[in-house]
């Protein structure tokens, strides 16, 4: 388990981890928010290098889990958690 700073970009600041957190680039349009990219070190390959075996016997196949990724729609916190924790 690792430690970030969300307010230093997600850099660890103690535990295992080597990279920080992701950054997920949010964009408005029309008063919608869309995801178009991600800021920092490409871990998505790496994770499913990683986990190959279980995403294998989860979804049938690393193609059928990439394809769901790419899919991934963002949902508002509110209405996907009971509580919500604000930093």
């Amino acid at each position: 388990m690792g430690l970030y700073d969300p307010k230093e970009g997600g850099k660890v600041i103690d535990g295992p981890p080597e990279v920080p957190l992701a950054s997920v680039v949010i964009q408005e349009e029309g008063g919608k928010f869309y995801a178009i990219g991600i800021l920092g070190v490409d871990q998505f390959n790496r994770f499913f290098d990683t986990y190959r075996r279980e995403l294998r016997q989860t979804y049938g196949s690393i193609a059928k889990a990439r394809q769901l990724v790419d899919k991934c729609v963002v949902v508002e916190v509110s209405k996907y958690v009971g509580q919500v924790i604000h930093c």
